[in-house]
C-alpha cells in the first residue's frame, strides 16, 4: 500500500510543534521519566502532606486546587493551570490578550491535539503518529478552550483542501507537570488564576508563572488571555 505524501508546509509545521513539545517538557518524552528505583518514592512538601510521584505522565497540583463558581458555573482551576504550562511551554505562547490574536496555525495546533488529549502532557509516549480530524471536530475543540472566535482555521498549512481534512503528525508530549496554583481571584465575571511551575516535585526549581484569565461563555469556562512573570 503507498502511503499518502504529506505537504511540505505539513511536514515542517510537524517538526516545529515536535520540537516545541520537546523543549517545553525538558526531556525526550519518548523516554520515561524515572529515576534509577523500582518503585514510587514520596518527597516531603516543606511541612504539608507528601505527595507520591506516580507512574505514567500527570500533572502534580498543589496550592489553591479546589474549584470555584463564576457567574454560577463551576471552573476546575487544576485545568486551567495546565493549559497554562501547555500554552507556554509546549507551544511557546508566552500571553495574549485575546486569543484571537494567536496565529492560526497555532490555534489550530493546539485545538487539534486538544481534539485528541484532555491534557497533552498525559498523551501516550508512543512514536509520533500522523492523524487526520475534520473541520467540524475542530472548530469544536477551539470553542471549548477559548469560546467562539471569528477564524477560518481552513487558512491553515494544517488543512488539507483536496481532502477537506486537518492533517497533522502527533508528538508524544508526555512530561510530568509539577505546579502550585498560588492565587484564584474572581473579579466580577472573570477569574485569574495564577500558577507557578517546577522542574520537580519537590518543588525547588521554578520553572516559571502564568496568570491565565477565564471567563464564562455558553455556560463553559473558557481562556480569556493567558500573561507570564
Amino acid at each position: 500500500m503507498k502511503r499518502k505524501p504529506v505537504g511540505l508546509l505539513s511536514l515542517v509545521c510537524a517538526i516545529i510543534i515536535l520540537v516545541l513539545s520537546f523543549a517545553g517538557c525538558g526531556n525526550d518524552p519518548n523516554v520515561k521519566q524515572q529515576g534509577s528505583g523500582a518503585g514510587a518514592y514520596k518527597v516531603d512538601i516543606s511541612g504539608e502532606e507528601e505527595e507520591t510521584e506516580r507512574e505514567g505522565f500527570h500533572s502534580y497540583p498543589s496550592g489553591k486546587t479546589d474549584p470555584i463558581s463564576l457567574n454560577g458555573v463551576e471552573v476546575k482551576v487544576t485545568d486551567f493551570a495546565v493549559y497554562g504550562y501547555e500554552l507556554q511551554n509546549m507551544m511557546a505562547v508566552k500571553k495574549f490578550t485575546s486569543p484571537k490574536e494567536l496565529p492560526v496555525d497555532v490555534l489550530a495546533q493546539y485545538a487539534f491535539a486538544h481534539a485528541l488529549f484532555p491534557r497533552l502532557n498525559e498523551a501516550n509516549n508512543k512514536p509520533m503518529e500522523y492523524r487526520s480530524i475534520s473541520e467540524a471536530v475542530l472548530n469544536a475543540s477551539l470553542t471549548g478552550l477559548f469560546g467562539k472566535l471569528d477564524v477560518d482555521l481552513t487558512k491553515s498549512v494544517l488543512y488539507q483542501p483536496t481532502q477537506k481534512k486537518f492533517e497533522m503528525w502527533i508528538p508524544a508530549y508526555g512530561c510530568n507537570i509539577y505546579y502550585t496554583i498560588d492565587a484564584v481571584n474572581v473579579n466580577g465575571d472573570t477569574a485569574d488564576i495564577i500558577t507557578t511551575y517546577f522542574n520537580e516535585l519537590a518543588r525547588n526549581t521554578m520553572l516559571g508563572r502564568a496568570t491565565v484569565k477565564v471567563g464564562i461563555e455558553n455556560g463553559k469556562p473558557v481562556i480569556r488571555e493567558l500573561s507570564d512573570e
